[in-house]
């Protein structure tokens, strides 16, 4: 408490009264005390100052001086901050403000999450995960660094097919607030390509199966077809085939040596034609010089004939008179 002293004379223009003493007791208002707060981003901070005996209204500003009057009131709830933020809070008494003080809501980040970064083979689906953290209460997934669209919530996340690499942003909410977004990768490697396969079909029975493709860099070969047959070649080839054993599909597919994924497989149709069986041949010999020979075959449907003999004899007539 301090007091000024002040003295007063009355004049009537002419005379001068004795002077009288009056004296001002100056009554400082006293210091005010508040708490801060302290929270995460995207949270509301709660600020709130020691109440004031005598004290009829409390002013929150946002500056030091000056500012904008934001609230009245003993207790401030702010709105959602991203960022630590300060105010500034008097008080009213006797028709007197206070100085300001600061209170200060403290925006401390949530630490990040950590990726489970995934590689597949083009053509599948992933299954990309965070390692969980203390005290999360809901995991979420979005298709961008800001802003984006929520995919999914949880540790792990189904993808839809990929073909292409591709990056989600995961984040996690603690109470009220949410950390930042961690990038969770998915890596899609591209298939080898098998390029068309030939063969030298049609056979006929017991002679050899050549089977074809091209020559594709980094690849290891995988061929499988009827009766349990596979090959690691290029370029496989089947003696002796018959067509009970080797005719139909052979399947290529290739294995990339540096990512592992697989081709789409591609196929050849091999077509093995049977010998015709029991073929019979008569013909109507003895017969005397100068005479006719009759030459016949069995009947076969669909079957074409070839006769040769003596003298450079040639005929593809079944019957030959």
């Amino acid at each position: 408490m301090a007091t000024d002293s002040f003295f007063v004379a009355v004049s009537n223009g002419v005379c001068e009264g004795p002077r009288k003493k009056v004296i001002a007791i100056v009554q400082p208002l006293q210091p005010l005390t508040g708490t801060g707060y302290s929270t995460c981003p995207g949270d509301n901070g709660t600020l709130q100052i020691n109440p004031v005996f005598g004290a009829t209204q409390y002013y929150w500003y946002n500056a030091a001086t000056g500012g904008t009057l934001i609230h009245q009131g003993v207790t401030f709830i702010t709105a959602p901050l991203f960022n630590t933020t300060t105010y500034y809070v008097s008080y009213l008494k006797r028709g007197c403000e206070s100085a300001r003080i600061p209170l200060t809501v403290t925006i401390t980040p949530l630490p990040l999450l950590t990726a489970n970064n995934v590689t597949i083979c083009a053509n599948n689906v992933a299954q990309p995960s965070i390692s969980p953290i203390n005290n999360a209460t809901q995991y979420l997934w979005y298709n961008a660094n800001t802003g984006g669209s929520l995919i999914h919530t949880g540790i792990s996340y189904t993808t839809p097919i990929l073909n292409t690499t591709t990056v989600y942003y995961v984040s996690y909410k603690n109470g009220n607030c949410e950390s930042g977004r961690t990038a969770v990768t998915v890596t899609v490697n591209t298939l080898p390509i098998a390029t068309a396969v030939t063969s030298n079909s049609p056979l006929c029975e017991h002679q050899t199966l050549q089977l074809n493709t091209a020559t594709t860099p980094n690849v290891n070969y995988l061929w499988t077809g009827p009766n349990g047959f596979t090959s690691t070649m290029q370029n496989p080839t089947i003696v002796d085939v018959i067509e009970a054993n080797h005719q139909g599909f052979y399947t290529l597919q290739l294995t990339s040596t540096a990512t592992n994924c697989k081709s789409v497989p591609v196929s050849v149709l091999v077509d093995i034609h049977h010998f015709p069986d029991n073929i019979i041949a008569v013909n109507n010999s003895p017969k005397c010089e100068g005479s006719n020979i009759n030459l016949d075959a069995s009947s076969l449907f669909g079957a074409s004939y070839s006769w040769i003999g003596p003298n450079a004899f040639t005929s593809s007539l079944k019957h030959q008179y």
